[in-house]
């Protein structure tokens, strides 16, 4: 299996040579720590074998409360009963989920000592819509019109020239209207 996922790697890299070269040296790097562990499927796991699903109760909760968003949290939900469970009853996820995406001020325009923070979270998001967030954008150079990753730099021959962000949707854009 890991070996059909690093040769599926492949030829199907997007980005400059710089971030393939770094996405590639990740890919391997989880592939040799999943060989080294030789995980198994639940089907396959002995009785006495450790799940996710084994740690402790606030453990759980720590990883859900790092999801990004409600979708992720929901989808997570349907994977099985305990993180259902606590998904449906541990207010402070979906207060780490208000105070990520939105400001304090907003927060307090919704908040109600009566209302859940689930409750208040999904009204905020409908009048205040929620925070995109990506680990890395391609920006655009006001000089001299280039795309390129932020993160690795771009060899402007202007110093310093300022740079606008292109979301993942807006790149779309610009492909599909060239």
């Amino acid at each position: 299996m890991w070996r059909k996922f690093g040769q599926a790697l492949e030829g199907h890299v997007c980005g400059s040579p710089q971030l393939a070269s770094r996405h590639q040296h990740t890919a391997n790097s989880l592939l040799d720590v999943i060989s080294d562990r030789q995980p198994k499927t639940v089907t396959s796991a002995e009785e006495t074998s450790t799940t996710f699903l084994d740690l402790p109760r606030e453990i759980l909760s720590l990883v859900l409360r790092r999801l990004p968003d409600d979708r992720s949290l929901l989808e997570t939900a349907k994977a099985h009963e305990a993180l259902q469970s606590i998904i449906d009853r541990e207010d402070r996820i979906w207060q780490s989920l208000c105070e990520f995406h939105f400001t304090p001020s907003q927060i307090d325009q919704r908040k109600t000592s009566d209302k859940t923070w689930r409750k208040t979270f999904f009204e905020l998001k409908k009048y205040f819509g929620i925070r995109e967030v990506y680990a890395d954008l391609i920006h655009i150079c006001c000089h001299c019109k280039a795309l390129f990753w932020k993160t690795l730099g771009h060899p402007c021959l202007r110093p310093g020239s300022p740079s606008v962000r292109v979301t993942p949707q807006q790149f779309v854009d610009m492909l599909i209207y060239l």
